[in-house]
């Protein structure tokens, strides 16, 4: 099982919408307590319990439906670096190598400011173009945005992950081709 330690299987609800990565201990577990059924498996991967002859699988589901409450993503700088894909948010360039600021799109200082926890006036941006703006309106200076800041919500997050992505999207492929 060490083998695939961070190996992580996309569990869905009963309904087939998205709800989270799990592990591959709590995937088997998930299925031996049969709580889910394997949809996909991983065929280059080795069996992963000889005895039973388990393969490590891709994609879940869980046998019965599961009210989730409605989860909020925390507003916070990881998160929104995540939804912003790590990109500057005015010139595009990637921030995984570089210093990432936060930008305030309406300044603080502003009278309209909206306030404090708003997830569409924080965007992902590098230290040249938060100098560059400083604490000014995008319309009071040569400035755009990429993309429209939103609030996201977790299954974003989820098929964010480009794995995760893949294996949900090849998934909805096969089985739309089988009915």
């Amino acid at each position: 099982m060490r083998a695939h330690k961070g190996k992580e299987i996309v569990l869905l609800n009963a309904d087939h919408t998205v709800l989270t990565l799990v592990t591959v201990m709590r995937a088997i577990g998930l299925y031996m307590s049969e709580r889910a059924t394997i949809l996909d498996f991983d065929d280059d991967s080795p069996i992963i319990h000889p005895r039973l002859g388990i393969k490590r699988p891709v994609i879940m589901a869980l046998n019965k439906y599961i009210y989730v409450p409605h989860r909020v993503v925390k507003l916070n700088r990881r998160n929104i670096m995540m939804r912003d894909d790590y990109r500057c948010q005015y010139c595009g360039k990637s921030l995984r190598n570089r210093k990432a600021t936060l930008d305030h799109v309406v300044p603080r200082s502003h009278p309209t400011f909206p306030g404090v926890g708003s997830w569409t006036n924080v965007v992902a941006c590098c230290e040249k173009c938060n100098n560059r703006k400083g604490n000014k309106l995008l319309n009071d200076i040569d400035m755009e945005l990429l993309r429209k800041p939103f609030k996201p919500k977790v299954e974003d997050f989820v098929k964010q992950n480009k794995k995760a992505a893949r294996i949900i999207e090849k998934y909805l492929d096969h089985s739309t081709n089988c009915s």
